[in-house]
This record gives structure tokens, C-alpha cells and sequence, in this order.
């Protein structure tokens, strides 16, 4: 996280190296909540997980690791705001898998965002929530992590649930894309 967190804020973006560290989806997912998911039960939340082996896909793990980890922990902190006022406190995590690409669905049923915060939320050090607990800095991370591999991220809010839609091309279709890309800058040389 210090990584990336500095390689972001040196803002040499540009320059950066895509992970190239590959592995599946539902194990990435599992991998990190191996580490995370006693801490999510301690605080009371419920975990709720639809990772059906179908919709399962290569992906760059390291990244789409910590852009789960950045959604979660936004999901967790935002329940943590209003434990007294939820009933059941629930985090879901969802994959589909498109043609090329996979959707991570991570959805909680804490505080709203409201609509006047849409526009920054995803802005380095920018915090809806309390500054001595929070940098601002998790789903800007997210959202550079995700556009590094050519995927989005993407919000939704309903009555009663948040739901942030990662969508992250699998790695056959990146690595071809990428390889498109340095035979064009190649070609641009010549």
C-alpha cells in the first residue's frame, strides 16, 4: 500500500510498469480476505460473497488486490460511521465475467454518499469521512489502479445500499492491447 500510495503521489503515473503478477479472480479475492475477513466479523459485519467458479478470470492480482482492499475498507469505514443506526451491517463482494473483462461488485448498506460528493470522491485526499482515520487516498488509488489496466470503477447508490462496479479487462485481452499499443509507438518511431 506505502508503494503504491508514493508511486501515485510522485505522480509518475506515466512512466508506470503494469503488474504483471496474474492469477485468478475468486483466489485473489480469497487471498485477501484469508487476511481481512476475522477483522470484518469482529466489528459485526456481515460477509456476503457470490464468487461462482464461471465467472472467474485472469487478472493482474497485485492491483485488482488492492482495489479490493481500498473498496472494502471504504465499505467497513463507512459502516463504522453508523453501527448504531444499522440493523445488519453487510458487505457483499459479486463477480461476473463478461466477453473480455470481469465485474467486481462490492456493495454495503452503510451511510449514503451524498450526491453533492459524487463528483470528488474518487480525487486524491479527498474524505467524506473523519481526516484523523481516513487519507483520502482509497478510491483514488482504486480508480488509478483500475485505469492503469484499461478497467473503470464506477458507483451506484440505492435506497438502502452503495455499490461500486469495478470493471477490469482479463489478461488476454490487456496483454493484446497492450501489446497493440508498443507495436503503434514502435511504428511512430520508424
Amino acid at each position: 500500500i506505502v508503494k503504491s500510495l508514493k508511486r501515485f503521489t510522485s505522480h509518475e503515473q506515466q512512466n508506470e510498469q503494469i503488474d504483471h503478477e496474474t492469477g485468478s479472480l475468486i483466489q485473489t479475492i480469497h487471498d485477501l480476505l484469508n487476511l481481512y475477513s476475522s477483522s470484518i466479523r469482529k466489528k459485526g459485519i456481515a460477509l456476503t460473497l457470490d464468487l461462482d467458479e464461471r465467472n472467474d478470470g485472469d487478472i493482474f492480482s497485485a492491483d485488482t488486490e488492492l482495489i479490493i482492499f481500498n473498496l472494502l475498507t471504504n465499505a467497513i469505514e463507512a459502516i463504522e460511521l453508523a453501527k448504531d443506526e444499522i440493523e445488519n451491517p453487510e458487505i457483499a463482494i459479486r463477480i461476473e465475467k463478461q466477453e473480455n473483462s470481469v465485474i467486481i461488485k462490492v456493495s454495503n448498506n452503510g451511510p449514503r454518499i451524498r450526491p453533492e460528493d459524487y463528483e470528488n470522491i474518487f480525487e486524491p485526499f479527498y474524505s467524506t469521512k473523519n481526516r484523523s482515520r481516513n487519507s483520502g487516498m482509497g478510491l483514488a488509488i482504486a480508480q488509478h489502479l483500475a485505469s492503469k489496466h484499461g478497467g473503470s470503477i464506477r458507483l451506484l447508490q440505492e435506497q438502502s445500499k452503495t455499490h461500486f462496479f469495478v470493471s477490469l479487462p482479463t489478461v488476454q485481452k490487456i496483454s493484446q492491447s497492450t501489446l497493440d499499443h508498443t507495436i503503434d509507438r514502435k511504428q511512430a518511431k520508424t
